[in-house]
């Protein structure tokens, strides 16, 4: 931490580093990309944080600069605590970092991809991930392998039921299955009406927004 003039709000355990065992070089080289990205936002520095975020966070984190809120918040943050692992969504895996961010008694959690950014071989950009409502009471343990596993699988599941209909139409139907009597009384022979129509629940309501946004750090 030190040798890299990291902030002392943040920490990482020994046990929670970037591993690549073919290729310890990069290793580092993302353990420091990680360590400089979290520096960079607690010490509210727009200037070197956004040169490595994903340009959609680019440009919420130009609407927080722009509104003062960046710096307040960044001052509020007293512990971060990271881990990193694999985020997994459907066929595609990247690597992630997970963020625990205390600020005075309230904790918030990040979930944030990152990858070499095209064209360098040092730099690595960033990419926040969805954040459910109220993430951290859908996630346990506390090793950041499960719950960035556990992230990844939520957000699965936010997206399906977005998709799904807030309502499942239950249309009226006939039966004109049975044999059609033979009537004697005026108007000759008719259908006869069959069953009421069927009896069905209306399809479950989902949550109108789907699934909330990337952001960036908690702001209050």
């Amino acid at each position: 931490m030190t040798r890299y003039n990291i902030d002392p709000r943040i920490s990482i355990a020994q046990d929670e580093i970037p591993v690549d065992e073919q290729n310890p070089e990069m290793a580092t080289k993302k353990l420091v990309a990680v360590l400089q990205f979290f520096d960079a936002m607690v010490r509210g520095s727009d200037a070197k944080w956004k040169p490595m975020l994903a340009s959609a966070d680019q440009k919420v984190l130009a609407e927080l600069v722009q509104q003062g809120l960046l710096a307040p918040a960044a001052k509020e943050i007293d512990v971060v605590l990271l881990g990193c692992g694999t985020l997994q969504m459907g066929f595609d895996s990247s690597e992630a970092v997970f963020a625990l961010i205390q600020s005075g008694s309230r904790f918030d959690a990040q979930l944030w991809s990152f990858a070499p950014t095209p064209g360098s071989e040092d730099q690595f950009t960033f990419e926040a991930a969805p954040t459910p409502p109220d993430v951290l009471n859908h996630l346990s343990g506390t090793k950041a392998g499960p719950r960035i596993r556990q992230w990844g699988e939520l957000i699965k599941t936010k997206l399906e039921e977005a998709k799904r209909p807030d309502e499942v139409i239950v249309m009226p139907t006939l039966d004109y299955s049975e044999t059609v009597e033979e009537s004697t009384s005026p108007g000759g022979n008719a259908p006869r009406p069959g069953s009421t129509p069927s009896d069905g629940e209306p399809g479950r309501k989902v949550n109108p927004g789907g699934v909330p946004a990337p952001r960036p750090p908690p702001i209050r």
